[in-house]
């Protein structure tokens, strides 16, 4: 059951949190049932994915295009709202960029994420073909 009185930004931190723990049931566990994941469509794994179902895909893709790949955050900044922007590092075979990260928090429950690549080019040609 989600909690609206936690803040948007502690619900984003608890799901970096539980993904870096290994913890991918957990994580999902804070998304609402119909988030939405938007990545840019020149990427590998661009598109839109739709549902937990559809993070784990898109989480897949994102694997077998950097092996290796993790994401650290850096810095959360927030309307004290529902809105987070995460600044993030990320890193993988050939990949090292920073990223910003804008996630919507609805009702206690993660609904939507957008990532901006530093450089969707870069990010792109250091992609294993799939």
């Amino acid at each position: 059951m989600p909690d609206e009185n936690i803040s948007a930004e502690n619900i984003v931190r608890e799901l970096y949190a539980r993904i870096s723990a290994g913890d991918f049931t957990g994580a999902q566990a804070l998304f609402a049932d119909d988030v939405i994941f938007v990545q840019a469509a020149s990427l590998p794994f661009g598109g839109q994915y739709k549902g937990r179902d559809g993070f784990a895909s898109m989480a897949e893709r994102i694997v077998a295009s950097w092996p290796g790949f993790a994401v650290q955050p850096v810095a959360f900044f927030t309307d004290d709202a529902d809105q987070v922007v995460v600044r993030t590092d990320l890193k993988g075979q050939g990949l090292d960029m920073p990223m910003l990260e804008l996630w919507q928090v609805e009702n206690g429950r993660i609904t939507r994420c957008q990532p901006f690549y530093f450089d969707t080019a870069i990010a792109t040609s250091r992609a294993i073909s799939s």
